[in-house]
């Protein structure tokens, strides 16, 4: 009987051994980048690809696999397209899916490039007069918003991408059949809204899988007759409206203690909101009547890829900015909560904090591409790069800034740029900075502005540091009206200038934990968009002179790069065919991007490693790529130690059945 107990023991602690090597055996292969899952590669949105097979070793062995050109657009009845793609690629299970600016979406195969499926939406399923007639949308204006495709969205086996009639349509990664839609569209009856949105938010939603919530939201107008902006939580399986958190007052009755009320839970440009004088909060967005009512100011959702927590149950969202975007004379005040990251309840839409980045923006400096959530030695951290070259760390439980940078021209290559510009932050301990109307003010004179603020870009969290772009291109402005009846004005015109300045770029490398400056890479005369990918050790981004870099991430030192003929509208991306081969894919082409050459339909590029490599510099993970019912599994590589304990796992085993044996004698 002692015997049998013994038995017994050691057969439970060999199948526990067992059992534990099976786990050292899956994280061995949890994550080794073969699938790039969302815009910056991870639900997080750091923007690491953690893959080491194509690595500093053996960067100059890259090579261009294939081409996949991008058709001319096919528009949607009733909506001017754009041109190519700017949407980052999202790569599982060996296909690249991408969305074109048209917004049509494809699934190309990641090894030979060639189209598995295409998608464009019916007249059933979004037609332009129907929208116009039965939500609050304009779809007439050009170039038009409502054809505008910054990103689109991945999860359990589907892709999900926002439509000009505000849903969002899910269709099957394999087949690309509509799986999913909106139970309420995401701008119909939004509660004090008496302005228009664009219909099509340029991002993709994001979720949290665990509490089964989509979450997206309203496209701001960015002109005088945009709408009351929303964030809106979703049933993931049945598209059921959950919650709807607004961004803004309502703007037909107004709210004195809008900012007043949830002070107590936000930040503004590092400030605790509960410090800022009482008079500069209240009556924030304006005093009504005066101040509301069609065309008073809007703000929607910023577009980028959010962050989101699913062991928490929280989701870390940013905000566009104010509109009109360049005259505020009918939305004083710091305009809570546009350019801001807001921490929300995935379940319930609760407002955890807030910290507003640029208060009562007077450029377009909006809070938009992606916001990442990382752990830093310990600290759940938020980063954020908005439009107005300031780089953010915050504390994710409590939105407290951790440390932030100054991307402003006297920083970056000291000199202020040209005169008069006007390129300060207001203070927002100041009433009169919070209401001042526009950047010139009280004269109207012609004033040099940066496009798109000095900023245009992703961030990337990997190494212990924290990576950015910057760039700057002066153009020449002019204040315009906002009238209520002046529907499609910005607050501005563009002005043409005999002086022209070099445009240039940055590459910045932080560390994470304290902001300080490990290294940074200057590029003159190009900009960059799109910000950067880490990956095998090395920094990855492209230029508007259509060249693709990469730098070695310990000290910013330039290892590869290739010219590709047009300009690039986004950073790189990685991911495994289905043979398990890492590549390289980088779009190229499009228009609409400032400062570039004309727009073409452009291509995707993808780049891998030549055959004839030596075995010794490809560090190959194991992982198993499934493409339809195809199956291919690569090397292995696990840590010895899981070796070690298999193997005396099967020795306790053959004790056991020894022991079992003189027992059974």
């Amino acid at each position: 009987m002692q015997k049998r107990g013994i038995l017994i023991l050691i057969l439970i602690i060999s199948l526990v051994t067992l059992l534990n090597t099976e786990i050292m055996f899956s994280n061995a292969i949890d994550d080794e980048g073969f699938n790039s899952v969302a815009p910056n590669y991870d639900y997080r949105a750091t923007g690491f690809n953690p893959q080491m097979q194509i690595n500093k070793e053996n960067v100059n062995d890259l090579e261009l696999k294939w081409v996949h050109a991008w058709p001319l657009p096919e528009a949607i009845d009733g909506i001017e397209p754009r041109i190519g793609s700017i949407a980052n690629p999202i790569i599982v299970d060996g296909i690249v899916y991408n969305r074109m600016e048209d917004l049509k979406i494809s699934a190309v195969d990641a090894k030979t490039g060639e189209d598995i499926w295409s998608f464009q939406a019916d007249p059933y399923l979004v037609n332009v007069e129907i929208a116009k007639r039965n939500l609050p949308v304009n779809l007439d204006f050009y170039p038009s918003l409502s054809s505008h495709a910054h990103s689109f969205s991945y999860t359990e086996n589907m892709i999900f991408a926002p439509w000009p009639n505000c849903q969002v349509f899910g269709l099957d990664a394999k087949t690309g059949e509509i799986k999913f839609r909106l139970k309420t569209p995401t701008c119909k009856d939004l509660e004090g809204n008496a302005g228009l949105f664009k219909g099509l938010q340029s991002s993709g939603p994001v979720f949290d899988t665990n509490n089964r919530v989509l979450i997206y939201g309203t496209g701001g107008r960015e002109a005088v007759e945009g709408g009351r902006g929303a964030f809106r939580g979703y049933n993931l399986d049945s598209g059921e409206l959950l919650w709807t958190f607004y961004i803004m007052p309502p703007q037909d009755v107004g709210d004195p203690e809008w900012t007043i009320r949830v002070s107590d839970k936000g930040w503004i440009q590092g400030i605790k909101a509960t410090e800022i004088p009482e008079d500069v909060l209240r009556n924030d967005w304006g005093e009504c009547p005066d101040n509301c009512g069609f065309g008073k100011g809007d703000v929607g959702i910023g577009w980028g890829q959010w962050a989101v927590d699913e062991d928490k149950g929280i989701a870390y969202l940013a905000t566009g900015n104010p509109s009109p975007s360049w005259n505020a004379t009918y939305r004083p005040g710091p305009n809570v909560f546009s350019n801001s990251v807001i921490a929300i309840e995935t379940k319930t839409g609760n407002l955890l904090w807030w910290h507003q980045i640029v208060s009562h923006d007077l450029g377009d400096l909006d809070c938009s591409w992606n916001t990442v959530l990382a752990d830093v030695k310990g600290t759940e951290t938020v980063f954020k790069l908005c439009k107005g070259a300031y780089l953010y760390a915050m504390n994710a439980e409590t939105g407290e800034l951790l440390w932030s940078t100054d991307y402003h021209p006297h920083v970056k290559r000291g000199n202020t740029g040209p005169q008069p510009n006007f390129d300060f932050a207001l203070d927002p301990m100041i009433k009169e900075d919070m209401n001042k109307p526009w950047v010139s003010y009280p004269n109207n004179e012609p004033n040099w502005r940066k496009e798109s603020g000095g900023a245009e870009s992703d961030v990337a969290f990997a190494y212990g540091k924290v990576f950015s772009t910057t760039y700057h291109k002066w153009s020449l402005q002019k204040i315009t009206a906002v009238e209520p009846s002046m529907r499609n004005s910005w607050g501005r015109i563009s002005l043409y200038s005999e002086q022209e300045f070099a445009s240039n770029a940055t590459v910045w490398a932080h560390d994470a934990e304290t902001g300080e400056l490990k290294w940074k890479y200057d590029i003159d005369n190009v900009g960059i968009r799109g910000g950067v990918t880490a990956s095998g050790e090395m920094i990855w981004f492209c230029d508007t002179d259509g060249v693709i870099r990469a730098l070695d991430e310990e000290n910013g030192e330039l290892l590869w790069e290739r010219i590709q003929g047009h300009q690039c509208p986004v950073q790189p991306a990685f991911g495994a065919d289905k043979d398990g081969n890492i590549k390289i894919f980088s779009l190229i082409g499009t228009g609409g991007i400032l400062g570039r050459s004309e727009p073409i339909p452009g291509a995707l590029l993808a780049y891998g490693l030549s055959e004839n490599i030596s075995e010794k510099s490809i560090l190959k993970n194991p992982i198993e790529v499934v493409v339809e019912k195809e199956i291919v599994i690569t090397k292995e590589i696990v840590n010895p130690i899981s070796y070690i304990i298999l193997g005396f796992s099967i020795v306790l085993i053959i004790i056991s059945g020894l022991i079992f044996r003189k027992a059974k004698n």
